[in-house]
């Protein structure tokens, strides 16, 4: 190598060496420049953010304390509903034995009652028509007569009218079954309706309940990362003062490096 090159090379040595010095310091100069800046912003963060995840907390707390009460009233309100539709549901048997009545006892009492009056009635023209004859006999019928027998209104046809005025009950017993029924069905579509409101309101609680639980989830990862910044928020700076003497460090150790080369191009510059 001749004399030209080497100089041109220790030249070379020397610059990359005075380089890496300067980087090197001024790596350092800003390390240390950065790190109370850094420290200050760290710790701002961390206390913004534990500020927030508190607020967060507190917030899915209190909305799972309203859930929870709401959740309470839901289940008494679905005890409640479901108690009336119980209680509207007992009403039918009674009305189905009403029906019965109107339907079936009541109109069969009624017809027997009828088949009574025509017997009576049949036994009434006879004992009429007895009554009649005997009152034409010219001593007995006088004697009758002088009793007051002689009726306005014969006995059979006093039963006749009693019979009509019983075969209108059939008329009315119809009109009370047809209402009774009408009741009944009623009632049954408002107990239908009344369960299937108990059932939604079931629904509805058992949605809460799961998310209610979600909200339990999220707050305990929420308190597990405010534990974490619990522990390690202060610390923080000590971790960016560790990290600032390894960086200061490597950059001693660059600058350490280069004495070598510095050496070497003094070396190279001697020798020429």
């Amino acid at each position: 190598m001749n004399s030209k090159t080497r100089r041109v090379f220790a030249i070379i040595l020397f610059a990359t060496a005075i380089l890496g010095w300067i980087i090197s310091l001024s790596g350092v100069v800003a390390v240390w420049y950065v790190r109370p800046r850094l420290t200050r912003a760290v710790v701002s963060q961390v206390e913004v953010l534990q500020l927030t995840l508190e607020v967060t907390n507190k917030g899915l707390q209190v909305s799972q304390d309203s859930l929870q009460a709401i959740i309470v009233s839901l289940d008494t309100l679905q005890k409640t509903v479901q108690a009336t539709a119980n209680t509207v549901n007992g009403t039918s048997p009674f009305l189905d034995s009403l029906i019965k009545i109107t339907d079936q006892s009541l109109p069969q009492a009624v017809e027997g009652l009828k088949s009574s009056l025509e017997t009576a009635q049949q036994g009434a023209q006879v004992v009429d028509e007895a009554l009649r004859r005997v009152t034409n006999i010219p001593l007995l019928g006088q004697w009758l007569s002088d009793r007051g027998y002689d009726p306005t209104t014969p006995l059979d046809q006093g039963l006749s009218k009693v019979a009509d005025g019983v075969t209108k009950l059939d008329d009315t017993f119809q009109g009370m079954t047809e209402s009774l029924t009408n009741t009944r069905d009623t009632i049954q579509s408002v107990q239908s309706g009344i369960g299937d409101m108990a059932d939604n309101i079931g629904e509805i609680t058992t949605n809460l309940e799961e998310t209610k639980q979600v909200l339990s989830e999220y707050q305990t990862t929420i308190q597990s990362v405010l534990d974490f910044l619990d522990r390690w928020g202060e610390r923080f700076p000590q971790l960016i003062i560790f990290v600032a003497v390894l960086f200061t460090v490597l950059f001693i150790w660059i600058a350490a490096t280069q004495v070598g080369l510095f050496l070497q191009a003094m070396q190279y510059y001697r020798d020429e």
